[in-house]
């Protein structure tokens, strides 16, 4: 337990980055406002590929059939929630709360692992 950690020294002084054509008296930048740099890199590729194939499914979902029916339709009119063939009326509920829980704690699950890496 005699082993120290070493110390570094990380200075608090930050740059701030602003376009080369800014100006002190910039007229259309009176408040001499801070430029936020772009951001680039594998996560963030990722990360909008992954939103952009989400948002797709999202839009195209209800025009998808599946045998026959509408892949994923909630009825309230009629009281019914049909997925991907499985049509749940309002005494399902459980099944459903049951289903939505199970999704809840993978979603938990995969972020507690993969969540920041």
């Amino acid at each position: 337990m005699d082993k120290q950690i070493k110390v570094k020294n990380i200075p608090t002084e930050v740059k701030i980055q602003k376009p080369e054509n800014a100006s002190l008296d910039d007229r259309f930048n009176p408040r001499n406002r801070i430029y936020v740099r772009a951001v680039t890199g594998l996560h963030q590729l990722l990360r909008q590929r992954i939103g952009f194939v989400g948002m797709l499914a999202f839009m195209l979902l209800p025009w998808i059939n599946f045998k026959g029916q509408q892949a994923v339709l909630f009825d309230l009119v009629g009281q019914k929630f049909n997925i991907f063939g499985l049509t749940l009326w309002p005494q399902d509920l459980t099944i459903l709360a049951f289903i939505l829980m199970l999704a809840a704690f993978a979603l938990f699950l995969v972020t507690t692992f993969y969540g920041r890496v």
